[in-house]
Parts: C-alpha cells; structure tokens; sequence
C-alpha cells in the first residue's frame, strides 16, 4: 500500500473527503518527522514505536566523523496480536 492507498482507505471507512483526509496523513507524517529529527520517540498505543538509532563506526573508538542516524520501527503488542491472528487463518 503506498501514500494514495492509504488516503483513499481512510476515505472509504471515514466518509471524509480526499482533501482532508490528505490533510490528516500529510500532518501525521510531518509530526512523526519533525520529532525523530530532534530525537524524540513517538509511541503509538498497540501500533508501535518509531525511533532514532545511531551509530558511530568501531566500537570503543571515538569517532571523529558525523554520527550515522536513522529511523527504526518497533512494532507494539496489539499490531503483533493482530499479525499472528492474520497468520493463524
């Protein structure tokens, strides 16, 4: 599923209109971006965990170079009980 998909999913079950909706996801993902940025988490109840994870090159060595930062996913317990249920089937 990509961007449109998903807008016009939340249309179909919301019954609000493509603009708003648009609104909505676009605001949703500046949000999420804008707090990894300054290095805060952003938890979601039973969906998840985005975070900031970084990594400097040889353990135990000071690194002189600019720290390697990017964004990691750690799914919570209700999307996991949901994705083993989808499994059982």
């Amino acid at each position: 599923m990509n961007k449109t998909q998903l807008i016009q999913t939340i249309v179909q079950k919301s019954g609000l209109t493509e603009a708003v909706v648009s609104v909505v996801v676009d605001s949703c993902f500046e949000t999420i971006t804008e707090q990894l940025v300054v290095g805060e988490n952003v938890s979601i109840q039973n969906f998840g965990v985005f975070k900031v994870v970084g990594r400097s090159g040889i353990k135990g060595e000071p690194s002189k170079a600019r720290q390697k930062r990017y964004a990691s996913f750690h799914a919570g317990k209700g999307l996991n009980e949901k994705l083993c249920e989808t499994g059982k089937e």
